[in-house]
């Protein structure tokens, strides 16, 4: 006689498929929170007359850089270790009044996932040396 097991086989199956819907349906909510996302910058873009790419491969493609201290240094991991993410994403770019606007979002330096929004300045005009104004964090002060 062999040792039987504590489940019988249907309990395995209908665990196996409470794991399956349950990440399925994360996945799903993750995916559909991303395109909303996606598509309230559109609109934003379309509202202020600027372009938006997903990307930064996006913006370079149809002829816009980034200035060089946000150009991918390296493709990061995400914090779920669910695959590559992007260093910066879902960017608006316009110019108004003779100035050059880039907002745009790119990983918090804290490392726990979140994204932080920074919106560039730039002038051809005006020759001022590069500079980033970073807001104080609670370790910081």
């Amino acid at each position: 006689m062999g040792v039987s097991s504590p489940l019988n086989p249907w309990m395995w199956v209908w665990l196996i498929a409470g794991f399956a819907v349950f990440f399925g349906l994360s996945a799903f909510r993750y995916i559909r929170r991303t395109l909303r996302k996606r598509e309230a910058f559109r609109t934003l873009a379309h509202e202020m007359g600027f372009g938006y790419f997903v990307y930064s491969s996006d913006l370079t493609r149809a002829g816009y850089d980034l200035p060089p201290s946000l150009r991918p240094r390296k493709n990061q991991v995400d914090p779920a270790r669910l695959g590559w993410r992007p260093e910066v994403q879902n960017i608006l770019r316009g110019e108004k009044n003779g100035w050059i606007i880039l907002f745009l979002e790119t990983p918090s330096q804290e490392k726990d996932g979140a994204m932080e929004t920074r919106a560039l300045f730039k002038n051809p005009e005006v020759d001022l040396p590069y500079f980033e104004l970073v807001p104080l964090r609670l370790f910081d002060k």
